[in-house]
């Protein structure tokens, strides 16, 4: 791959959503993010 390579979503997926200060208060973004690419 090269800087020129375009980048490209292949498809979605939701996260899971909470309240403010809810359940994924001390989960941190680089965690939720890496449940959402797999």
């Amino acid at each position: 791959m090269t800087r020129e390579d375009p980048i490209v979503i292949v498809s979605a997926v939701r996260t899971p959503m909470g309240g403010f200060l809810g359940d994924f208060k001390d989960v941190n973004a680089a965690t939720l993010g890496a449940a959402a690419v797999r």
